[in-house]
């Protein structure tokens, strides 16, 4: 399971701010199915607007969100790579 917009980091900020609340309860799914958490995601601005244009952000070259679109193009990196380890 991914966490998405699990957090906000502000420009210029490295405090994620957990808008929706803490994580515990997708977590506590996640463990009572089963299910692994592959990351939690910041929310980021740029995402959607890469995917208005029809680019996926991780290829996108304005990637200016900062340390939450680092954050997000490493922790999507991280969930490529275990899924396609486990398609083995």
């Amino acid at each position: 399971m991914v966490l998405n917009q699990g957090y906000f980091i502000p420009p210029g900020s490295t405090t994620p701010f957990q808008l929706f609340g803490k994580s515990d309860s997708f977590q506590r799914v996640a463990d009572r199915t089963g299910i692994p958490t592959l990351a939690e995601l910041p929310l980021v601005p740029g995402v959607s607007t890469s995917g208005d244009q029809g680019v996926p952000y991780a290829l996108w070259n304005k990637q200016d969100d900062g340390i939450a679109g680092e954050q997000w193009v490493k922790s999507m990196g991280n969930v490529a790579n275990r899924v396609w380890q486990a398609l083995g």
